[in-house]
């Protein structure tokens, strides 16, 4: 087999093989969904939820008041300001709870670099991180840390949503997040992931 037949099968070959692949374990989680999983919503171990923004000051404070809803009695959130130069930082102090604290650089360190700062200040049993545009369901921190009562769980997901979907863009993100980010998730929990 010459260079370029190898090359064609693994081009058409390693994509087949990878959807195939998804499609047979995510059906297999789909059969048996709940099956030797127990949801535990009644968690004691506190969540510090790590918030990077930059300029976000048209979504940071909904992200804020949606992450203030939680059903779950131990809540920390951190929003990360990375060099915003916009009102996000305004917006985020100007929410009145114990709970929530805001880290402000001056300078764009870049997200993984903001997060890497702020975790070593975080005294938390677990650590969620969601994006400054995020909205979450009221149960969603509770479900997840319900999750890491066994402790042979180690990471955890939750499922995605695109909630309005207005132009193409939005669609395809919305495609995207079902069939690619939420169909693989839930084909590597057959193989011992989480998906609640």
């Amino acid at each position: 087999m010459d260079l370029q037949t190898a090359f064609s099968f693994w081009v058409v070959g390693y994509p087949s093989a990878l959807s195939l692949y998804v499609m047979i374990t995510a059906s297999i989680q789909a059969i048996f969904a709940g099956r030797g999983w127990r949801e535990c919503r009644d968690s004691e171990l506190s969540v510090a939820i790590l918030v990077p923004a930059k300029d976000e000051e048209s979504v940071i404070g909904d992200c804020i008041t949606s992450l203030l809803q939680t059903s779950h009695s131990r809540v920390n959130v951190h929003v990360i300001s990375d060099g915003s130069s916009d009102g996000t930082v305004a917006i985020a102090r100007s929410f009145l709870d114990p709970r929530l604290q805001v880290h402000e650089f001056d300078r764009n360190r870049g997200k993984s670099a903001a997060l890497e700062a702020i975790l070593p200040l975080v005294g938390d049993d677990l650590v969620m991180v969601v994006d400054a545009d995020t909205r979450l369901d009221s149960e969603a921190v509770s479900r997840l840390a319900g999750v890491f009562e066994d402790r042979a769980v180690a990471g955890a997901t939750g499922n995605i949503r695109v909630k309005q979907a207005r132009n193409l863009l939005g669609k395809l993100q919305a495609v995207e997040f079902a069939s690619i980010i939420g169909l693989l998730k839930r084909a590597n929990s057959v193989w011992g992931g989480s998906s609640p």
